[in-house]
């Protein structure tokens, strides 16, 4: 049984608990495929119980879309007006071929001005679809723009679709972008690239470049790649700078992510090699992201010791570890009490009209900066 197969259940599950962490383990692990959209929407339409401030709709918009998603969202956005924003954003993830093919139905939704952009690319040759990169990237040196990034992906793919960029390329690019000070925002594109192809022979540079740079949007892209990578080799060239202050969050985030014995066992090593307690914690709810069995008593003990509760609600994570693992722990009940009491306790600290707001560590952070709540205001 696959890792997918175990936790993509739990998005339809009535313990709002367990749904909420199987979101959370897909987030960004890119194990989801386009049927897991299915599940999500199954679970958004029996109204589950949940801890999300919404129902599951809001928090899903990292899932694939293919054609008979694309079909369904189109469904759904002529009988569903309320939730809109939400469809159209899921559409984000939809191949640029599968939106040509059904232009003239989404095109009141997703807007004239970015068809007229779609269209443009099987105009262009390779000299242009380059051209065409590069003046995104440029425009975003001057500028952040999660749209424009969303489009300069998709002209990305586009490349990678023709053929034209080769496996040697990625690795040419990140020995260029490392004799840089600073990442340009065609490294970001460039990053992309290498993790969409899966070069192993980019992951020494961009393991160096995970240390050098201090960028959130150059982190969380180069991550990505690594996660996307995710070979033994990864996971031994993270474990090697795992606990760097600097990076924990994202290193031990790459490790979670990647769903191997391997890293596992790393994160036990490291678990071991550290006396901070936010990296202790952080550790401790990577290890229950991988559903391990093994890691309990350390998790345990982490519990009791205290945790860093900013970091990472471990109480939860263990909780849904359990459940999840069909394990009859002695004390799942408390735990699962100890929960929806401090659920309750938020709940009349901030009534439901504030309560709409209440952001998830993983969510895009409110501010609009674009990238994830635990990583910008937090």
């Amino acid at each position: 049984m696959t890792f997918l197969n175990r936790i993509e259940p739990a998005l339809v599950s009535d313990d709002p608990f367990v749904q909420h962490f199987a979101v959370s383990i897909l987030q960004d692990s890119h194990l989801a495929t386009p049927k897991t959209l299915f599940k999500a929407l199954e679970a958004y339409d029996r109204k589950l119980p949940t801890i999300f401030p919404e129902l599951i709709l809001p928090h899903i918009g990292f899932l694939p879309v293919d054609e008979e998603g694309v079909q369904e969202l189109i469904s759904r956005l002529k009988t569903d007006n309320e939730n809109k924003e939400w469809f159209v954003n899921l559409l984000d993830n939809a191949d640029t071929s599968v939106l040509l093919q059904y232009e003239s139905d989404l095109a009141p939704y997703l807007g004239r001005k970015f068809y007229k952009e779609l269209n443009s690319f099987s105009e262009m040759d390779e000299e242009g679809l380059f051209l065409k990169l590069a003046g995104i990237a440029n425009n975003l040196d001057n500028t952040y723009d999660p749209t424009a990034i969303q489009m300069g992906k998709r002209v990305a793919n586009e490349l990678i679709g023709r053929g034209i960029i080769e496996d040697w390329e990625p690795e040419n690019a990140m020995g260029e972008l490392l004799s840089y000070s600073f990442m340009p925002s065609i490294g970001l594109f460039q990053i992309y690239m290498a993790g969409e192809l899966r070069t192993e022979s980019t992951v020494p540079d961009l393991i160096k470049l995970l240390v050098r740079d201090d960028s959130d949007e150059a982190l969380e892209e180069i991550s990505s790649a690594l996660i996307k990578i995710g070979t033994d080799e990864v996971v031994r060239e993270v474990e090697k700078i795992a606990i760097d202050e600097n990076i924990f969050i994202y290193s031990i985030d790459i490790l979670a992510k990647i769903k191997s014995k391997e890293a596992e066992q790393a994160l036990m090593r490291l678990w071991q090699k550290t006396d901070d307690i936010s990296i202790q914690t952080t550790i401790a709810d990577a290890l229950c992201q991988h559903l391990s069995v093994e890691a309990i008593p350390l998790v345990e003990h982490q519990l009791e010791e205290g945790y860093d509760m900013i970091m990472a609600d471990l109480e939860m994570s263990f909780y849904a570890s359990l459940v999840l693992n069909k394990i009859d722990h002695p004390g799942l009940h408390h735990i699962k009490m100890s929960l929806i009491e401090k659920e309750d306790q938020f709940r009349q600290t901030f009534p439901p009209a504030e309560n709409e707001n209440k952001v998830g560590r993983n969510d895009p952070c409110p501010c609009g900066s674009g990238k994830k709540y635990k990583k910008c205001c937090l």
